[in-house]
């Protein structure tokens, strides 16, 4: 079951999927000086701070890469 996108949610997956190429080659997780660029260019939207930012993007990236090695 995929997870639903709500209003609450969304800048999130949006910051997710601005981020998402920025992977080495194409593949492993987003770099943290990714996620801190964008943090300086954008703010953390969807979060109190920049710490929950990184947590939640973290989150996603996580659960691509697991949905990823399991189709492999």
């Amino acid at each position: 079951m995929e997870p639903k996108l709500t209003d609450g949610n969304a800048p999130i997956y949006a910051a997710f999927l601005d981020l998402s190429p920025s992977r080495p080659a194409g593949c492993g997780a987003i770099p943290l000086t990714e996620i801190e660029a964008y943090l300086r260019l954008f703010g953390h939207p969807g979060c109190d701070d920049a710490r929950e930012f990184v947590v939640l993007i973290r989150a996603c990236d996580t659960a691509l890469l697991e949905a990823r090695a399991e189709k492999t």
